[in-house]
Order: C-alpha cells, then sequence, then structure tokens
C-alpha cells in the first residue's frame, strides 16, 4: 500500500466503513482496527523492501527463517494470546501482528548491516560466471 492509499484510507474511512455496516459498534472498533493497521503499513513496506534486498544479495535463507521465527514463534502467539486470553479480540491479533513486523523490520535491518557486501558481490559474481 503507498503512502496515497494510506492517505485516502485514513480520509475517507468513514465512509468506506458505513458502506458496510450502520453499528455504531462495528463502526468503532473498525476505526481502530484501521487505524492500528495504518501505524503497522510504513514498517510492512520497509520490511519488505530489505527482505527483498537480501533475498537478491543471496541472503534468502537467513531472510526466510527470520520471517518463520518472528512469524510463527512470536507475532502468532502473541496475537492469540493477546486476542484470546486477554480478551481484546482483533485489536490483540493486530497488535501481534504488528509486532511481528516490525521485530522482522529491525531484525533484518541489523542482518543487512552486518553483511558483507563485498563477499555476497563476489560469490554472486562466481556464481554467474560458472553458468
Amino acid at each position: 500500500m503507498s503512502a496515497l492509499e494510506v492517505v485516502a484510507v485514513y480520509t475517507f474511512r468513514t465512509s468506506i466503513i458505513g458502506i458496510y455496516n450502520s453499528s455504531e459498534e462495528v463502526y468503532t472498533t473498525t476505526v481502530i482496527l484501521l487505524m492500528m493497521y495504518l501505524a503497522i503499513i510504513p514498517g510492512d513496506i520497509l520490511q519488505m523492501t530489505i527482505i527483498a534486498i537480501l533475498k537478491a544479495i543471496g541472503r534468502e535463507k537467513i531472510a526466510t527463517l527470520m520471517f518463520l521465527v518472528i512469524s510463527y514463534v512470536v507475532g502468532i502467539p502473541l496475537g492469540c494470546i493477546l486476542g484470546i486470553r486477554f480478551e481484546i479480540e482483533s485489536r490483540g491479533i493486530l497488535i501481534g501482528l504488528g509486532t511481528a513486523i516490525y521485530l522482522l523490520l529491525i531484525a533484518s535491518v541489523v542482518t543487512l548491516l552486518r553483511t558483507d557486501m563485498r563477499k555476497e558481490a563476489e560469490k554472486i559474481f562466481k556464481t554467474r560466471t560458472q553458468q
């Protein structure tokens, strides 16, 4: 989702939500979830970009491992615990998802900063010239 889409969703949130439901309780909950989602989007865009860079330079195994561990060990369990155990329902699931996304962003940035780009470029060059 681009910045333009984020602005459009934020600006027209009442119209968008009103199309599907007229209940005040559903409207209030949906606005809260939408605002939470809009806060998650920047981190998601950044982590997807950095993960794509890691994959492009040959670090796809570590990128996949980070995604699996953070999503399935942190994000999903945290969302379930918050949503079900602490009874905050869909907000808890979204908090778990957002936490996983921002943890993945941090982990991918650290991995990218610790990557020896010269070494990775040489590996790619060797692979391409041997074919």
